[in-house]
């Protein structure tokens, strides 16, 4: 039996899989001046009024953490962590977790609230799997107890979100190319002026080539990829 087969409260997912989590971030969970549990928020009429873990940097709360048990949905929840979140107002980073995901949060620009959507959903099944990607593990290092930077949180978390955004924007062009895109391919055509009338005559040529041309990187990607005989997925050398 696994560890998250055995954790169905939320005090055995802590000690079972969230503290060995931010152990493996380097954090000592017994040394109150960097990892504190427990942390009084100050709310009351709030369930406990204390988040179940918060990191500090240098005296300060930089992230605070909302744990559930493990068979728990997350999503219910989230107004709960952005209470306590508010509460401290040095606070960076947000995370909800049942042991198994970890939704990270960010701040609201300048003010003490936190963003309603994660910018970063982390499942340990799947990165036991797949592996970290490289957004993800600077991420992490930056949280760490050795490597704990806030220049370095808020770097990340810029890439991660360009990540999304660039992902959002690149499934949009595919479904409709904007006109700044249509503009962009066919000033490579044999055509005096791109204009208007001629964006919208070829814009559904653009947008079926741009499929078909991704369609075309995928299968030659995947033409390339070998299982070995242990299941492992590799790229092909060379």
């Amino acid at each position: 039996m696994n560890k998250s087969q055995s954790c169905s409260t939320e005090e055995a997912t802590k000690f079972a899989l969230i503290v060995p989590f931010f152990s493996a971030l380097g954090y000592d969970v017994t040394l109150q001046r960097t990892f504190t549990a427990e942390a009084r928020t100050g709310i009351v009429n709030v369930l406990s009024g204390r988040a179940d873990f918060v990191i500090l940097d240098d005296g300060a709360v930089t992230v605070v953490v909302e744990c559930k048990a493990c068979n728990v949905a997350l999503d219910k929840h989230v107004s709960q962590l952005a209470l306590y979140f508010a509460h401290f107002l040095t606070a960076q980073v947000g995370v909800l977790t049942n042991g198994i995901e970890y939704w990270f949060f960010s701040r609201q620009g300048d003010t003490n609230k936190m963003k309603d959507s994660p910018f970063l959903y982390l499942n340990l099944r799947a990165v036991a799997a797949e592996g970290l990607d490289d957004t993800t593990s600077g991420f992490l290092d930056a949280i760490s107890e050795r490597g704990f930077n806030v220049d370095g949180i808020e770097e990340s978390i810029r890439r991660r979100k360009i990540e999304t955004n660039v992902n959002t924007w690149w499934r949009q062009q595919l479904k409709e190319p904007s006109n700044d895109v249509c503009r962009l391919v066919l000033r490579e055509q044999e055509f005096g002026r791109v204009t208007d009338k001629v964006i919208e005559r070829y814009r559904s040529i653009v947008a079926d080539t741009l499929v078909r041309a991704l369609a075309l990187e995928v299968k030659q990607a995947l033409n390339d990829v070998r299982v070995d005989r242990d299941g492992i997925a590799r790229l092909a050398a060379g």
